[in-house]
């Protein structure tokens, strides 16, 4: 009996430390379903995971628009950032206490960037354009030099080059652009007319990106977005608003639509399948692969909430956050 209990004192704590490492689990919501001002309503804002989707905790401010999150990587857990409608937060204590960072020229913020090698350094993009920070967020100034349109300048997604933090690519209204230095200037790369509402780069080759787009489905590139091949089949008219990359298995990606549900690609997104049994909701804001366990796939719903795929998308579950409007899945 002695050697018994020895065993379980030695193995919870083993197992306590395992759950203390697994990655959580963070999804940024925008409203919640029959949304009344004024009125008590059910938060919004950011919720988060400690338990693989099992439960959801929400932290922080409790009715906000949140658009996007970023982490500060050089304290994962503790220092990151929302994108909301009020402007960019920042917790210094893994979301305890806020600070908002902005004032009313910098609203509606769509997403945040945070240098990897220069945490102080910051990059914002909103309807009005992009805004950068060279001193941790006490100072904005905005940079659109050659965004030079009211649609070029309604940036509704950006990316940061991890090879190169001073590369940056950025979706608009209408198009792409490239900044080679931080963020101070653009340059057009295409896509001219066409809405780019995702950008994400590959897991394994980091001259290889992803661009989700309206109406045109899903483009790559294979030379840090200076040319593009679009993706065929079935994809290739959807209206893509979120491509998540599978950080252990090259190749696989994952695409999020508006109205058609998921899609899976197994080879680079040359080819697509719809993997959407079980999903309650069509439209597909975020989606994320577990990092320790590429079968688990989260899913965040326009108005539905969350559901997880624990068989890389074949079947799904509603995972919480009932009548949630979810716009990002991040995964730390």
């Amino acid at each position: 009996m002695g050697g018994f209990f020895l065993f379980i004192m030695m193995f919870f704590p083993l197992r306590t430390t395992l759950l203390a490492q697994s990655p959580t689990v963070y999804a940024c919501v925008l409203s919640t379903k029959n949304y009344v001002v004024g009125a008590k309503n059910a938060p919004s804002g950011l919720f988060v995971s400690h338990d693989v989707g099992k439960t959801w905790q929400h932290i922080g401010w409790k009715n906000i628009r949140c658009f996007g999150f970023a982490m500060d990587p050089k304290a994962v857990g503790k220092i990151f950032y929302l994108a909301s409608g009020n402007g960019v937060l920042r917790t210094l204590n893994a979301g305890k206490h806020w600070r908002i960072l902005t004032d009313w020229h910098e609203t509606e913020i769509q997403e945040v960037l945070v240098n990897p090698k220069t945490p102080r350094k910051m990059v914002i993009g909103t309807p009005y354009g992009v805004f950068r920070s060279e001193d941790g967020g006490r100072n904005w100034k905005p940079s659109n030099s050659g965004l030079t349109t009211i649609d070029n300048q309604f940036v509704s997604a950006l990316v940061m080059d991890r090879s190169n933090p001073d590369h940056l690519l950025l979706g608009s209204e209408s198009g792409l652009f490239e900044s080679l230095d931080g963020g101070k200037t653009w340059t057009s790369r295409g896509f001219t007319g066409i809405p780019v509402l995702d950008l994400r780069q590959d897991a394994f080759d980091v001259s290889t990106f992803y661009a989700g787009t309206e109406d045109h489905g899903v483009y790559r590139s294979t030379d840090k977005g200076r040319s593009w091949i679009r993706s065929r089949g079935k994809i290739a008219g959807e209206t893509v608003y979120v491509v998540a990359v599978d950080p252990n298995r090259k190749g696989v990606l994952y695409a999020g639509t508006f109205a058609s549900s998921v899609y899976k690609s197994p080879d680079g997104g040359k080819h697509w399948k719809k993997v959407d049994k079980g999903l309650q909701k069509k439209t597909i804001h975020g989606l994320a692969v577990y990092p320790k366990d590429s079968e688990i796939v989260f899913a965040g719903t326009a108005g539905s909430g969350i559901y997880v795929s624990k068989d890389g998308g074949k079947h799904w579950n509603f995972s919480g956050l009932p009548g949630a409007e979810v716009w990002d899945i991040q995964i730390w």
